[in-house]
This record gives structure tokens, sequence and C-alpha cells, in this order.
């Protein structure tokens, strides 16, 4: 795929019955294991071998780790619960009046469902990615949207060629405030001692916020701040420092736009305390799924309007 310098500001809306194509290929959560293979390649061949042997110990200890927060979540249907979200937000006036979704589960599902343009004719289709992850130090919860809009025509060749007219990525994160000494394998534990309730209440607002972004950024007010500079802009939210406009805050969480044209995503933060978790024990709340109210800010109320 190829895209032009300068990224053009789409139409309003983007097409009345915009085809979308919303690729849900994810099971359950998944760890944002580091890749150190390209950094290992440069030491030659035994340097890559190191490089690999490293990333397979590291993520053989990330599944051991995440296996405890996936078992609490293993009833919680992250995909049937996007659809319903995204299928919202994209029917806004920005966006279309009447999209036309396809959910592609498989590889074979996304190429099918994106249409052969004929000679001379020019395609367009949104697709959008979503990847709900934990970093690998165990620290943060996220949930990152990739959108792209796409244009395909047919070359002489009888070979499709397609071009990205827009990309923009929509990330919420949930932070754990950290703890001296709690490492990874703790901070695990910390988020499995939220118990299934709590870890459902976020991942249903890490949903709510990326695809209230999609509808906000389409939107004429989030088209025009797009265009402007943010350079040199920050914003303190609970003792950390984001760089970027600030686009929407409430008591718990906050969303900052950053970068300019093909590099400017809109980022949102909501720290969380957390609880301290011993790693061989589990008091009797965390066993029965529940936890202490005061571990996750409440969200009644903010519903992102």
């Amino acid at each position: 795929m190829s895209h032009a310098a300068e990224m053009q500001p789409l139409p309003y809306p983007i097409e009345p019955n915009l085809p979308v194509v919303v690729i849900l290929n994810q099971q359950e959560m998944q760890v944002d294991v580091p890749d150190s293979s390209a950094v290992g390649s440069q030491f030659g061949l035994l340097g890559a071998l190191i490089s690999a042997a490293a990333d397979s110990a590291a993520t053989k200890n990330a599944e051991a780790r995440i296996a405890a927060i996936r078992n609490l979540m293993v009833d919680y249907h992250f995909n049937q619960k996007f659809e319903q979200a995204i299928r919202t937000s994209l029917a806004t006036p920005g966006i279309s009046n009447n999209p036309q979704i396809t959910i592609a589960r498989s590889t074979g599902e996304i190429a099918n469902s994106i249409a052969k343009p004929r000679p001379a004719e020019v395609l367009t289709n949104l697709q959008i990615t979503p990847r709900y992850s934990i970093s690998n130090n165990f620290e943060t919860v996220s949930l990152t949207m990739t959108v792209q809009y796409l244009s395909s025509i047919l070359k002489p060749n009888g070979k499709v060629k397609q071009n990205i007219v827009f990309s923009r990525i929509y990330k919420f994160n949930i932070p754990m405030d950290p703890i001296k000494g709690s490492l990874a394998t703790e901070d695990s534990n910390r988020w499995a001692a939220l118990g299934s309730e709590q870890l459902i209440v976020l991942a249903d607002q890490s949903i709510k916020q990326v695809t209230d972004m999609l509808a906000f950024d389409f939107s004429t007010e989030g088209r025009a701040l797009s265009v402007q500079s943010n350079k040199g802009m920050n914003v303190t939210f609970k003792g950390k420092t984001y760089s970027g406009r600030v686009l929407r805050q409430t008591d718990d969480f906050i969303w900052v736009q950053s970068g300019k044209n093909w590099l400017q995503v809109i980022n949102g933060y909501q720290p969380i305390t957390g609880i301290p978790a011993d790693v061989n024990t589990k008091s009797e709340k965390v066993e029965n799924g529940n936890s202490p109210a005061t571990a996750v800010p409440t969200t009644e109320g903010n519903d992102g309007k």
C-alpha cells in the first residue's frame, strides 16, 4: 500500500453509503511483547538467535502472567460489545448516513469482504481494527483502534492497487499506579485482584471511549481541531504530563490529540489505583471475582459526551 505525502481532509460525511470492514479476529486479551529481532539481527546470526530466544522466553512469561486475567474475562464477549458500539459511532453525520458494515473474523473473510474494482473504477472502504491488550510489564491495559480509509484501482496487469487515503489511531489507556518493587508478576496479580466485574467495567469503558473518539474526530468540531497545530501543548492529569491538545476531560479520564497529518493520534488515559496483591495469596473477595469499590474510579455519569 502507498499514501500521499500529505493526508487530505475527507468529505462530510465521508460517504452516504460508506463500505466499512470491521476486523474482529481477536479471541482474548493480548500481551504487547516487544520484538527485539531487528536489534538482534544487527549482530549477525548469533545476535538473531539470542533475540529469538529472548522473545520466546518473554512471550512464554507473558502468557503465564496473563492467564489469571483471561480466566476472569472468559465470559466477556469483546467482539460483540465492540461491534455494537462501532455501529453506533459509524452512523453519525460526519461519517455516514447509512454505513454498509461487514464483520470480518479471519484473513479469508477480510479478503472476501473487499470488492474488486472493474477497469477505470475506483472503490473505497473504511477498515477498522481494534486490539485489546496489556503491556509486557503489566502496567497498562489499552484498546488500540486503527482506522484506515482505502481506495482501490485495477492495474493493467490485473492486480489491485490500494492507496491509504486516511489513517489514524485511537487509543484508550488504563495505567495502574506503580508500586515500588512491584514487577510484572506482581502487577499481573494486581490486575487479577480487581476481579471479573471491575475488569469488565474497564473493557466496556475502553470500547466506549475509542468509538466515541472516532465519532468526535469526524464531527464538525473534531475536523476543525484536527487541522490545527498542537505543537508545544501539554497537560498534566493526575500527576502525569501528556503532550498534545486536550479534547475531552472529566474527573476520571482525558483525551489528548498529538502529532499532525499521518502521525496524528488521539490517546485517552484513565489512571487507576489498583490494589497491592501478594503473588502467593488471594483474598476471598478476589476468588469470588469481586474487589474493593475503590480499585477503579467510577465512570457513572461520564459518558464521554
